[in-house]
């Protein structure tokens, strides 16, 4: 999980230190990776740690011979 995370912060740092922007143009049909992929996996990626790292809500206890109700 972290390896995800590290690899995507490592392709953003390279992204800016090689000027992606400056040369766009020359990336043809795969211009749509980093401008819409790459932001998208990094919401989805913070969205999901996020999911993951929250506080867990406590079981409630249930007495046998009874339902478990909400």
């Amino acid at each position: 999980m972290r390896r995800l995370l590290v690899d995507l912060l490592v392709d953003y740092y390279h992204g800016t230190t090689l000027n992606l922007g400056a040369v766009a143009g020359e990336l043809g049909a795969t211009y749509a990776i980093p401008i819409l992929y790459v932001p998208v996996l990094m919401i989805t990626h913070g969205i999901a740690f996020y999911l993951l790292l929250r506080p867990q809500k406590a079981a409630a206890p249930v007495i046998v011979g009874q339902t478990a109700t909400s």
